[in-house]
């Protein structure tokens, strides 16, 4: 389960072997941010690029809501079963866009953190998102818009 990994490891650049350009998607497990990954693969295809998909797990609010202690164990054993939940759709997704590598790694943390670090390791030809969520009130501005505002990085926000 290498794409089921709880540090930035999968987000490092391996050494001794050619850089590739690629396009970074960061996707969550709903329908408007699979679409895009759709978007991201056609675009990856088209500059022979490889497809890096992000996933980012942060912490859950009825985790915090809950009001008791859950074990760690647990909650390591449902989002590792989500994870490869998530990954069999990514995979499934990609079939339909062929000749295009691809792949996937899922890390714990802020998505802007994870976002940042993942630009400045990767350097991707495009950073790729699904539109923002309509339906929550929002603490502050979507990574969407985050993205837009950033100098020097080329984002990419699929349409709703």
């Amino acid at each position: 389960m290498a794409w089921n990994e709880t540090n930035d490891e999968a987000l490092r650049p391996r050494f001794g072997t050619e850089i590739v350009p690629n396009v970074l998607m960061l996707v969550e497990d709903r329908p408007a941010s699979l679409s895009a990954l759709l978007l991201a693969a056609d675009i990856a295809r088209a500059q022979h690029a490889q497809l890096s998909v992000v996933h980012v797990q942060s912490p859950s609010a009825w985790r915090i809501a809950a009001g008791f202690t859950i074990p760690e164990s647990v909650l390591r054993t449902a989002d590792a079963q989500l994870v490869d939940l998530l990954h069999d759709k990514v995979s499934g997704l990609l079939q339909l866009v062929p000749g295009v590598a691809w792949t996937f790694s899922s890390v714990r943390g802020c998505p802007r953190s994870v976002a940042q670090q993942s630009i400045r390791r990767l350097h991707p030809l495009a950073v790729v998102v699904g539109p923002p969520r309509r339906h929550r009130p929002r603490l502050g501005r979507s990574l969407a818009r985050w993205l837009i505002g950033r100098p020097n990085v080329p984002a990419v926000v699929a349409p709703a």
